[in-house]
């Protein structure tokens, strides 16, 4: 599986939020407030900001290993096989 940067997932971002009118935020706020309650749209915020943040740093993570991995498997390729 190829993995996607996070400019791609920018752009999908900008496009599906471009499609989003001011009414369907509306909507989706007044669910939202009616599901929850007022007390705990915080909480929710801040829950949902952590697990964007932290899945930014995986994603940032495994993007970093993958060239690392790359390289030890040409490095067992040319060893014959042999990991150092």
């Amino acid at each position: 599986m190829r993995p996607v940067s996070l400019e791609y997932l920018d752009i999908l971002w900008k496009e599906y939020v471009v499609m989003l009118s001011a009414s369907h935020i509306g909507v989706v706020a007044a669910v939202v407030v009616l599901l929850f309650g007022t007390k705990r749209l915080p909480e929710l915020g801040s829950g949902l900001g952590k697990a964007i943040t932290n899945f930014k740093n995986a994603f940032k993570e495994s993007s970093d290993e993958l060239p690392a991995a790359d390289s030890q498997k040409k490095d067992e390729v040319s060893n014959g096989g042999e990991v150092k």
